[in-house]
C-alpha cells in the first residue's frame, strides 16, 4: 500500500470527497469540492482566488442568482415600501430568460430585456382598445 496523497494547504480528504476549509480575512470556509483530485485542486484555487479578490474589494460576479435575489428582496422590504414592485420586475426578468449566475446578465441580455418587457407593454395596450 502506497503513502497517503499529501494535500494542498486548506484541502482535506473525508472519505473519498475533498473539501476546502481555510480561512480569509477572519472568516472560515468550509466548501465541499469534488471526489476528483485534480478538479479539487482547482476548485480551490478558484475559491482561495475569488475570497483573495473579494478581501481586496474586487467583487466577482460569479454569484447565484437566487442568493443575491433572497438578498435584495429581503433589503427591499426592510428600506422600500413598493417591494412588490421589485418582486413583479424580477419576476418579469425571469420570464425573459431564465437565469442561474449573475455572470450571465450582460449589456446585451439587459437591453434585450427592456425591448421585450416593451414589446409585451405595446401588446397589452393594443388590446384593450
Amino acid at each position: 500500500m502506497g503513502r497517503p496523497r499529501k494535500l494542498p494547504a486548506g484541502m482535506h480528504q473525508r472519505g473519498t470527497a475533498y473539501y476546502a476549509r481555510f480561512r480569509t480575512n477572519g472568516r472560515l470556509i468550509r466548501k465541499k469540492l469534488s471526489t476528483n483530485f485534480k478538479a479539487a485542486c482547482e476548485m480551490l484555487n478558484d475559491l482561495r482566488a475569488r475570497a483573495d479578490k473579494a478581501g481586496a474589494g474586487i467583487i466577482d460576479n460569479d454569484y447565484p442568482w437566487d442568493d443575491l435575489k433572497a438578498e435584495f428582496l429581503r433589503w427591499a422590504r426592510q428600506e422600500k415600501t413598493m417591494d412588490d414592485d421589485y418582486k413583479r420586475t424580477l419576476g418579469y426578468f425571469e420570464t425573459y430568460r431564465p437565469v442561474k449566475r449573475i455572470r450571465a446578465i450582460i449589456h446585451d441580455f439587459v437591453f434585450g430585456f427592456r425591448d421585450w418587457r416593451a414589446a409585451r407593454r405595446r401588446r397589452r395596450s393594443l388590446s384593450r382598445m
